[in-house]
């Protein structure tokens, strides 16, 4: 299994000293990973062959991810959690966990659920082991995606890059456990704190010599405003990685003009069911992605992309049953495609139907963010019953603004540079901007 040859390299950087996590209080070694792990194992030990499957409730600390670690190598199905909106009923019944670690507290407990579905796909069959993720859940209730580890983690041996990184993406989230498992596997230093607020997270990274942040382009916009966000206050950071959502040329040129070229600016892809596929930069604008050769399969069809990979989840689960999942996965993400390389428009969910032309939000929000007096944007679609929808906006200032006199300086603004049809028509000021525990944008 790739999980047990992924612990070897942790056994290899203990032997060297090495830390392995960090947070504002603390921090742990390799050694101090490892031994954790290895109690971890014993623990489960003692439930197997009983149970297969474990929820790991927590945030990252030494607990829960050497808990995660010693699941996978015990052949359990783990479901990482931090929060969500389903209730605890819910949540077993997607997963069937026998198992609930807590990691507030250092308790694992039997659930009491019995499983149903052991024979409906091959993992338990094999004794392999799977992670299930919680999808986001941005239309109704989240999906539970399940995946098998090895496929998941294939990629991580061949992690070499030795960085300091910056946790800012959940424990449960696809992209969160790519950082965490690219950064212990390569033998470098995972720095978190259970306070994601972007003054916390820039400080945190000064203070850690961070070399490495992820985040997704709305954490951008929010930490741009701060001004401790700069190459002169972290001299260390080496890359900024954003993904998870489309980025609007505004914050994308903003980030550049700050950093270029003391730091690379890259962007990254991926999605709960796909996982993430290793992609490459375009040097002159970061906006445009190609996926490695070999790694992952794209096409188009209709302006929207469509991946496979080897990494692709084995299906859904529901309550009674497994839907297995076999071939192109449909991303919902509207691309523009310049040769090889394509640009990330924004989800087809978000897309305003304006009379039968499409708005994206990105392009709109660019616009009013390049405004002056304007901290940020979010722009959404509002129903009309003549058009069908109209272009809304919600929009923080800098200073204090009267609406009538921002709409008319708006108007005018945006003449030149949007289409009649693309220009706000609701237009509301409001504080601060609503973002997701996962740091995207709401837009409504």
């Amino acid at each position: 299994m790739i999980i047990h040859t992924l612990f070897e390299r942790l056994k290899h950087y203990a032997k060297g000293g090495l830390i392995a996590l960090e947070d504002e209080m603390c921090s742990f070694s390799y050694l101090d990973l490892v031994e954790a792990i290895s109690r971890k194992r014993n623990l489960l030990g003692m439930h197997r062959p009983t149970h297969r499957s474990l929820i790991v409730k927590g945030d990252y600390s030494l607990d829960a991810i050497s808990m995660l670690w010693a699941g996978l190598m015990e052949s359990f199905i783990v479901l990482p959690i931090t929060s969500t909106v389903l209730d605890n009923t819910t949540v077993l019944n997607l997963s069937e966990a026998g198992l609930i670690y807590d990691s507030n507290g250092d308790q694992l407990s039997e659930s009491g659920t019995k499983c149903f579905r052991a024979k409906t796909h091959s993992l338990i069959a094999d004794d392999q082991p799977g992670i299930i993720i919680l999808s986001s859940g941005s239309t109704g209730l989240p999906k539970a995606v399940l995946h098998d580890a090895d496929k998941l983690l294939i990629k991580y041996q061949s992690s070499k890059s030795r960085y300091s990184t910056l946790a800012t993406m959940l424990f449960d989230h696809i992209a969160g456990l790519d950082n965490m498992f690219y950064t212990l596997s390569s033998g470098g230093t995972l720095v978190f704190s259970q306070t994601r607020s972007p003054n916390n997270l820039i400080q945190l990274a000064i203070d850690h010599s961070v070399e490495v942040i992820p985040a997704s382009p709305s954490l951008l916009q929010l930490m741009l405003l701060e001004e401790n966000f700069n190459p002169g206050a972290m001299p260390s950071l080496k890359i900024i990685t954003f993904g998870s959502e489309s980025i609007s040329d505004t914050v994308k040129q903003r980030l550049v003009e700050r950093f270029s070229p003391a730091v690379r600016i890259i962007q990254k892809y991926g999605a709960t069911e796909i996982g993430n596929p290793a992609t490459i930069t375009r040097e002159d604008d970061p906006g445009y992605i190609r996926f490695k050769e070999g790694l992952a399969e794209f096409k188009v069809i209709d302006g929207i992309l469509f991946i496979k990979t080897n990494s692709s989840m084995l299906g859904y689960l529901y309550q009674d049953n497994v839907v297995p999942f076999d071939g192109w996965f449909n991303t919902q993400d509207k691309v523009e495609v310049d040769g090889e390389w394509i640009k990330i428009l924004g989800r087809v969910t978000d897309i305003v139907n304006v009379g039968g032309q499409k708005v994206y939000p990105s392009e709109v929000e660019s616009v009013l963010q390049s405004m002056d007096n304007v901290k940020d944007a979010a722009v959404y679609g509002a129903k009309n019953p003549i058009m069908g929808s109209v272009v809304s906006a919600k929009v923080c200032l800098n200073e204090p603004e009267s609406l009538a006199y921002f709409k008319k300086r708006m108007r005018v603004f945006c003449k030149t540079k949007l289409e009649p049809f693309k220009v706000p028509v609701d237009i509301e000021i409001v504080e601060n901007l609503e973002v997701s525990g996962r740091f995207k944008k709401v837009r409504k």
